[in-house]
């Protein structure tokens, strides 16, 4: 099950479906709550198109299937599967996707295997809990690609990290780089880590920001970013509480 994000150009969702439909028999293409500006079922017909064309260049992917929504999507894949198969979910709302995924284990522990021939019970298996460690993470090193959406120069990205509600990227700024003006997919909080930025919202008034300083837009404001002398920063968007300076959000931290 496979999506992409709405504000990405044509061609990369067309590519995101010919390089899927060289790794899997079968691909069901969704879409995303916020669609970034596209209209519902844009953003699947391209990506569905890419796997089509790769499909006809003799590609892995024999069936593609385009469910917009995301559970549809999750259980349509599910129950096209069969014992031993992998089956792989690129998920937006990935609470939703666990519960629904809980289900199918229930059920599947629930069912008796087609090939017992005893009322033994299985062997419950020794789990031992795996130590957390340290990881040390480099922006340098981050897979990075251009953006040129909405007018912007000199912009790369790199994605950091997802989660159910939000989303986390690197970017960076050449000197006369530009974030051009666009909507806020979610709430948006940009955090200067090097460098100097130039930020407006829906004022259109321009606020100069530097490193330990912070910007935040709200869901479906139009926002852009400039840098003269070029920057590094941090971008969250998406399901966020943010409060005033000083102000804990999440007060069971402490």
């Amino acid at each position: 099950m496979i999506a992409t994000a709405g504000d990405r150009r044509d061609r990369d969702m067309r590519e995101l479906g010919q390089i899927a439909a060289q790794h899997f028999d079968v691909l069901v293409v969704r879409e995303d709550v916020q669609l970034r500006g596209r209209k519902r079922g844009n953003t699947s017909a391209l990506v569905a198109e890419g796997v089509r064309e790769a499909m006809e260049a003799g590609s892995r992917c024999k069936q593609v299937e385009v469910i917009t929504d995301e559970i549809k999507a999750v259980r349509r894949a599910m129950n096209r599967a069969n014992r031993g198969d992998l089956v792989v979910v690129c998920v937006d709302k990935h609470g939703e996707v666990m519960s629904e995924l809980e289900n199918w284990s229930s059920q599947a522990r629930r069912a008796p295997p087609a090939s017992a021939t005893t009322s033994q019970p299985p062997t419950p298996t020794t789990r031992h809990p795996r130590t957390p460690e340290l990881r040390i993470l480099s922006l340098r090193d981050l897979p990075r690609r251009p953006i040129d959406a909405h007018g912007s120069k000199s912009f790369s990205v790199g994605a950091f990290g997802i989660c159910a509600d939000a989303h986390l990227v690197a970017v960076t700024l050449a000197p006369g780089g530009v974030i051009g003006r666009h909507p806020a997919a979610g709430r948006q909080l940009l955090v200067v880590l090097s460098g100097s930025a130039e930020v407006a919202g829906h004022d259109c008034e321009v606020r100069t920001i530097g490193a330990g300083e912070a910007a935040v837009w709200e869901p479906g404001e139009a926002h852009e970013t400039r840098s003269p002398t070029g920057l590094t920063a941090m971008i969250v968007e998406g399901d966020l509480d943010i409060g005033a300076p000083g102000e804990q959000i999440d007060r069971g931290d402490t």
